[in-house]
Order: C-alpha cells, then structure tokens, then sequence
C-alpha cells in the first residue's frame, strides 16, 4: 500500500531528478561558472547539499528528539548540538567555502547521499507528522521548493 508519505517521498524525488539532470549536463568547466547569486556552480551545489543534509537532522533530531550521529550529519564547527542556530547566510558561506576546497566529485556525492537521506526520512514520516507542516515545510522547504529554486538559477546562469 502505498502511503502519503511515498508520495511525498515521490514528490522529493521528482524535484531532484529535474535539478540533478540538468546537472549531469553540465561541461566540467561550468562547475565554475557564475549563478544570478554570484556563487560558481559548484559553491551552489555544496549549498543544496548542506540544506538537504538538515532534513534528516531537524526531523530527527530535533522535531522527534531521537539521537542523530555526528557521522550522519556534515554540518560546521559553529554547529554545536547545544548552541543556536546560526543564521542562514553563515551557512551558506561556509558551505560555499568548503565547496571551494572539494572536488565536483566530491561535492556531487554529497549532495547525492544527502537528497537520498532527505528522500528516505521523508518517506519514513507517520501519518501524524505528514499531518504536521514542522514536518513536511521543512522536507518541502529543504528539497523540493530548494531544488527547484536552484534549478532555475542553474539554467539563468553566465
């Protein structure tokens, strides 16, 4: 049977199919062209990776309050567990930063293991949290209306 959350899941899903398609045609010198945000490609794509990766540890960890390893979770220094959350911006420059010191091999495989994680604690919400927008806005807020934000930044980019 299938359940809300596979098609949320499926949902997820479809969304990065069309974002990592038109990224699998990119050229090997486009990783360095510039978005409308100023970021080079590949910067961009750490930043999808880095959002995706707080699914799995917002849900988890902090709406359901399970344990999460630290090995499950990339996240900075400046993220202690028992610190504030630092705004967005801080996120995305280091995010930006460690892209820059990474392979596009490398950057790509994380944000392959993150939408897949992002995919399965999507499709592994109960019926309760699918009736919970805590849980379901920050799936969608992380993936699908993410990817598809950069999706299109990708496509206008110089």
């Amino acid at each position: 049977m299938t359940t809300k959350a596979d098609v949320f899941a499926d949902q997820v899903d479809a969304a990065w199919l069309a974002l990592r398609q038109e990224v699998d045609r990119l050229d090997p010198t486009d990783f360095d062209a510039r978005t409308p945000a100023g970021w080079t490609v590949k910067e961009m794509l750490g930043h999808i990776a880095f959002w995706a990766e707080t699914v799995e540890s917002v849900i988890v960890g902090m709406l359901r309050e399970e344990p999460i390893s630290e090995a499950d979770w990339y996240g900075g220094d400046d993220l202690a567990v028992s610190g504030p959350w630092p705004p967005a911006d801080v996120h995305n420059a280091r995010e930006a930063a460690w892209a820059r010191k990474h392979s596009v091999r490398e950057v790509l495989g994380r944000m392959d293991a993150a939408h897949r994680r992002a995919v399965m604690v999507a499709g592994g919400l109960d019926d309760e949290e699918m009736a919970d927008e805590r849980f379901t806005g920050k799936v969608r807020a992380a993936t699908i209306d993410h990817y598809q934000e950069h999706l299109a930044e990708l496509l206008r980019r110089s």
